[in-house]
């Protein structure tokens, strides 16, 4: 595209500018020249003129282009803002709102916590220049009311009533505008982690009434072995939960397993059978004898089976297949605690895993945080949670909204929830950690089970990816593909990562398997969980 520049109340090319430079040097060296020369010149600018001719009708053809890209310049909004009203929402002024120039739409893409009052909101507005610049809104009692905001820029708008209508005029008077204005609030309570109980399913199995149930993560899928009661398994094999399962295998063992033992590493599965003998599969169908002597299974730290081996009234921690194997420490819960949750720490060139709750050799219930690193074990909390066996444990990203600016902030964090305490009643108090376990503290009540989820102990919890498809984009929320005109583009110093419309995103669901009620039946159910702000749509 020809960059164009005013001439004589005329449009031109800057091109032909130059062209008709150049002409006016020829024709004052013309002076120091013969006629021959001139001559040259004159069918030289003959030419050039006929060639401007050209590249002027090509202009005209574009005009309707030009005249659009002038509409943006001529009534551009160069910023948007809420005014400071802390009876409304501490730093209100510092919510940040999205101008959408291409589309006229401005916005606040990250909404305000539910219940914000907008009835009666004052605005700051930054243009290019403008002699009429009115806001238009619906009033409580259903008619349109209509700011002049050059006049009466402290008048509060009503925004309660759906978009205000913002009518700007260019300083000229030839050019108008009208930009649909939302601040957009929360429906739900975003920092809040929801079950939806019609996303509740049946646990994945052959079996219409499972007796027993244990899920574990191994490598992409997610397997979870159920009993009938009669001496029959099953092994559901899933990929995306959310699917179901992707087939359920009838499991011929070969002895009885306990298949609440059941664990998984990197590399391996492994069961117990009743006698205290450890078996092992690479696929949960085929199953091998690999040890002897053991108690119970922990869980599994990379390609590291980690479980507790029992010898007359004495406790040993142990390995597998490293056969690494030492005194159970005092008070190490020996059964009955959360499944494992492994980390890769910049404190340590080794990962751990943490553990929560369970009960010592004694029975005696505890709920500190064990932490397993570079073959031992030890205590890492600062305080116990509440002493219980059977914790559901998982690793989660916890968001909440920073109230400085009113922007969501991701921590990672080790989340527990379930359990039975010793008068067999169930916690249902939610624990969170920052730190590994190392400090806990309980969650906000928005983070609790509903009620609605009975209390229950030996659950398993998986995070797992799942893909959302945008149910229709909403026009505000699309930014332009088409770039905008280089002088009404400030330079932030950072280039946006948006390169299209974001129509589908993944969301990190929490799915909750089986788990058990104080007589030690089984809940025949998988719920799915999911802290309500990561199930948003991304902001681009």
């Amino acid at each position: 595209m020809w960059l164009k520049i005013w001439f004589k109340g005329e449009l031109f090319p800057f091109g032909c500018c130059l062209i008709y430079k150049k002409l006016v040097s020829l024709h004052l060296e013309t002076k120091k020249t013969d006629c021959l020369h001139l001559l040259m010149i004159k069918k030289l600018a003959i030419f050039c003129l006929v060639a401007v001719g050209l590249v002027m009708a090509s202009c005209n053809e574009k005009s309707g282009e030009d005249n659009s890209i002038y509409v943006l310049s001529s009534v551009a909004v160069r910023s948007f803002s809420l005014a400071s009203n802390d009876k409304v929402l501490n730093n209100l002024d510092s919510v940040y709102f999205s101008v959408d120039l291409m589309n006229a739409k401005i916005f606040n893409a990250d909404s305000l916590p539910i219940h914000t009052r907008i009835n009666r909101l004052v605005v700051n507005i930054s243009t290019v220049g403008s002699s009429v610049a009115e806001l238009t809104f619906r009033k409580d009692n259903d008619r349109d009311t209509t700011v002049n905001y050059l006049e009466n820029s402290t008048d509060s708008i009503n925004f309660a009533n759906g978009p205000v209508k913002l009518h700007l005029v260019s300083l000229d008077g030839s050019v108008s505008r009208d930009y649909e204005i939302k601040v957009n609030v929360h429906k739900m309570k975003p920092d809040s982690l929801y079950w939806n109980r019609h996303s509740r399913r049946n646990l994945p199995s052959s079996f219409r009434i499972p007796y027993e149930q244990k899920t574990v993560r191994f490598g992409k899928q997610i397997l979870t072995l159920t009993s009938n009661g009669s001496g029959d398994y099953c092994m559901a094999y899933q990929t995306d939960p959310a699917a179901g399962a992707d087939r359920e295998v009838s499991i011929s063992f070969g002895f009885t397993p306990d298949v609440t033992s059941f664990s998984s590493t990197d590399d391996m599965l492994y069961v117990l059978d009743n006698e205290g003998n450890l078996y092992s599969s690479t696929d949960g169908e085929s199953w091998q004898s690999a040890d002897s002597g053991w108690f119970a299974l922990l869980g599994g730290l990379e390609n590291e089976l980690l479980g507790v081996k029992r010898s007359g009234n004495d406790y040993f921690t142990c390995g597998y297949p490293s056969m690494k194997k030492a005194p159970a420490p005092e008070s190490f819960p020996v059964k009955g605690a959360s499944q494992l949750v492994t980390y890769a720490t910049e404190w340590s060139k080794y990962p751990v895993s943490v553990m929560v709750g369970g009960a010592d050799k004694d029975g005696k219930l505890n709920g500190y945080t064990w932490c397993y690193n570079n073959g031992q074990w030890a205590v890492v909390s600062k305080k116990p949670i509440t002493p219980a066996e059977g914790y559901s444990l998982f690793a989660y990203d916890y968001v909440r909204t920073d109230t400085v600016n009113w922007s969501p902030v991701s921590n990672p964090v080790i989340i527990a929830v379930g359990g039975m305490t010793a008068d067999r009643s169930f916690n249902r108090e939610t624990f969170m950690s920052y730190d590994l376990g190392y400090n806990w503290f309980k969650a906000p009540s928005l983070m609790k089970l509903p009620d609605y989820i009975p209390g229950m102990r030996d659950a398993q919890c998986m995070v797992v990816n799942g893909e959302v498809k945008s149910r229709g984009a909403d026009a505000w929320e699309q930014f332009p593909s088409a770039p905008l005109p280089w002088w009404l583009i400030i330079d932030s110093g950072v280039d946006s990562r948006a390169i299209a419309p974001i129509t589908q995103w993944e969301v990190p669901y929490i799915y909750m398997y089986g788990g058990y009620n104080e007589n030690g039946a089984l809940y025949n159910t998988v719920w799915r969980g999911v802290i309500n702000r990561l199930s948003f749509k991304p902001i681009q």
